[in-house]
């Protein structure tokens, strides 16, 4: 609807700045003075130039004839006299013709002149016929002095006298422009402070994800919240710092450039990780520290978190699977049992190397099983075998 809108008015500021500029620059008509004779009346303007009119040069005309009733004006067989000759053997020629069988002719056309004068003479004439006695005559039009130099040094002065074309001349070449200009530039600035405006009032994706966050926290407090709500609270935090895929008791890990919220992130997480199953029950006092907890971490989701990149994962996966090499070592060595010295009934200390994934560790277990201790098949004392000799 808006486009629509906006389409309208520029078609419409395009339709009246088009009007205008016709309105004030068509060609307006000569007024003649009221005549009882059937002679037609004649005016010429001659277009004038800030300089004068020089040997050679080509100079518009504009000839009005005001026709009178009862009479016809043969425009056709005008002719130029005096010091000019026609440049253009196919004048113009416009009519505007009244209900009295008055008519007035604008014959448009141009001059030439090579007479050596200061000022050269325009003369023409006209034939008409009056309807009645069908009898054709010959008018003579105004004779016109036109100012000209006989040499040209190339310099564009300054002539003096009155200027002959009047101020709406002026305000139709450069006031019409101007105003369409400004009134474009003015639109323009609207619609861009309009679209600042409009995108100053929109509200940032961390602020809606903060108050959806408040929200939850708040159904949690009021025990109103079933378990996709408490799916929802984690996936906000799980997705803010960019760990969907990392388990509860992995967070530290993960979380090892967050110092400021690593142990709230895992509180928090593993409290709603209890609430997520329904197998599990939550009570008043864990609902009411996931509120604490969540009011904790409510003013970092303001802040976007960088993602981290590729080769922080994968330090991030060696140093998990250092540590769980190391703890299969060490759960190895425990299983370890050591066998007793043969004869006396004496344990011996027994070295044994046990490989566990890429790790070696030579562990010595002087321990032997206490009376009455059950001792696991696969750790019973073994027997070694008889010497044959």
């Amino acid at each position: 609807m808006k486009r629509v809108i906006r389409w309208s008015l520029a078609v419409v500021a395009v339709a009246a700045i088009t009007f205008a500029a016709y309105y004030f620059t068509r060609p307006s008509w000569p007024d003649f003075p009221a005549t009882a004779e059937k002679t037609p009346q004649a005016k010429v303007k001659v277009a004038e130039r800030d300089y004068g009119y020089r040997i050679g040069d080509v100079i518009p005309v504009e000839l009005v004839i005001r026709q009178q009733p009862g009479t016809r004006v043969v425009v056709s067989d005008m002719t130029v006299s005096g010091d000019f000759e026609l440049h253009e053997k196919n004048p113009t020629l416009q009519v505007k013709e009244f209900e009295d069988g008055s008519a007035l002719y604008r014959v448009t056309f141009k001059l030439q002149s090579f007479e050596t004068k200061a000022r050269l003479s325009f003369k023409a004439q006209v034939s008409w016929v009056e309807l009645e006695k069908n009898k054709g005559e010959v008018f003579d039009v105004p004779e016109t002095k036109i100012g000209y130099s006989m040499t040209w040094d190339g310099r564009k002065e300054m002539q003096e006298g009155s200027d002959t074309r009047s101020v709406i001349w002026y305000w139709a070449r450069a006031i019409v422009p101007l105003t369409f200009g400004s009134v474009l530039y003015l639109t323009l600035i609207v619609m861009a402070v309009r679209r600042w405006w409009k995108a100053r009032q929109q509200v940032p994706p961390e602020k809606l994800i903060q108050t959806r966050f408040l929200v939850l926290l708040e159904m949690v407090g009021k025990d109103t919240a079933t378990c996709e709500k408490y799916r929802e609270l984690e996936a906000i935090v799980r997705e803010h710092w960019h760990i969907q895929s990392v388990p509860v008791d992995e967070l530290a890990r993960s979380l090892r450039r967050e110092p400021a919220h690593r142990e709230t992130l895992q509180d928090f997480l593993g409290l709603t990780a209890m609430a997520i199953y329904p197998q599990s029950e939550i009570t008043a006092e864990q609902r009411l520290e996931i509120v604490r907890l969540g009011q904790g971490l409510k003013h970092a989701l303001l802040t976007p978190k960088a993602k981290p990149r590729e080769d922080a994962y994968q330090d991030a996966i060696a140093e998990h699977l250092e540590a769980m090499t190391v703890q299969a070592n060490a759960n190895a060595d425990a299983a370890v049992v050591t066998e007793g010295t043969p004869g006396d009934g004496t344990p011996e200390a027994t070295s044994v190397d046990t490989p566990v994934g890429e790790a070696t560790l030579d562990t010595t277990a002087t321990a032997a099983p206490e009376d009455g201790a059950v001792v696991p098949p696969d750790e019973k004392p073994q027997t070694p075998p008889e010497n044959p000799n």
